[in-house]
């Protein structure tokens, strides 16, 4: 028993050191993690707001970069055309120093989009994201085709006709474009109108000196309504510019074609 006795002694005090180590191991161990910068991160392949969202303890915003309106959306499924203007939102466009000089040829009407880069983005009748030149300003654009065409004036961009329409009063209330833009605005800018019945013989003598803008319901080009401008007559077609297709413009529509669309037409000629 002597013997023994001191193996057992020694090997509770070997026992009793290494709890002791732990102990003091767990206490270093939690005063690094105490002190340790809370204002660095190990490297990581998230992006900066998610790392600034994690380290300030808050949720990173997201990007308004990517947010495209659903109207926007529709646009593009309905008119692929479309796709590149949807897919630059909100675009660069400005009210100012809009350059047309390069789609306009004397004595031709130049064909307009609204959804062009250069001025689809402006707002049209109010600052709410689907309410731009793009998705609710072919009336401005159909006129503004016309004006520029018969006038030659540069200053005429669908910008700047959509701008006057808003300050004359010629916006509805769902962002549409008043028929009075079509026959009394046109007078700002030089210009007068009468209206065109719908009869083809008519059509075909007015297009003879003069573009026609076209007031149209449901049907091959919109839902709800639209405006085009009648160009042209031949081969037993009419040609026209839509504000919203390079596709429907590149091919000719018979008067049967047409007329059950046509809810109010207007031909023009200077002041």
């Amino acid at each position: 028993m002597a013997q023994r006795h001191p193996a057992v002694r020694r090997k509770k005090k070997k026992k009793k050191g290494n709890g002791a180590g732990l102990v003091l191991g767990l206490v270093v161990l939690a005063m690094i993690i105490w002190l340790w910068p809370r204002g660095e991160a190990a490297p990581s392949s998230k992006t900066t707001a998610d790392t600034q969202g994690e380290t300030t303890g808050e949720t990173a915003a997201p990007s308004t970069e990517a947010y495209i309106p659903q109207a926007l959306l529709e646009l593009e499924q309905r008119n692929p055309e479309a796709h590149d203007f949807v897919a630059h939102y909100p675009g660069n466009a400005s009210w100012e120093d809009i350059d047309i000089s390069g789609d306009y040829t004397p004595g031709e009407i130049p064909h307009f989009l609204q959804w062009d880069e250069r001025w689809g983005y402006l707002p049209y009748g109010s600052s709410a994201p689907e309410d731009m030149i793009g998705l609710s300003g072919c009336g401005p654009t159909a006129l503004s085709m016309v004006v520029v065409g018969l006038t030659g004036n540069l200053e005429a961009s669908p910008a700047a006709v959509a701008r006057y329409a808003a300050g004359g009063g010629y916006v509805t209330q769902d962002s549409g474009t008043d028929w009075g833009l079509m026959s009394q605005g046109c007078r700002h800018f030089g210009l007068t109108a009468h209206e065109v019945p719908l009869w083809e013989a008519t059509m075909i003598q007015e297009l003879e000196d003069s573009p026609i803008i076209c007031a149209v319901g449901p049907g091959d080009f919109t839902e709800v309504g639209h405006f085009l401008v009648l160009t042209g007559y031949e081969d037993g077609a009419f040609r026209l510019q839509d504000p919203n297709s390079r596709e429907n413009s590149q091919r000719t529509w018979t008067y049967r074609e047409l007329s059950p669309q046509i809810r109010g037409m207007w031909a023009y000629e200077g002041e």
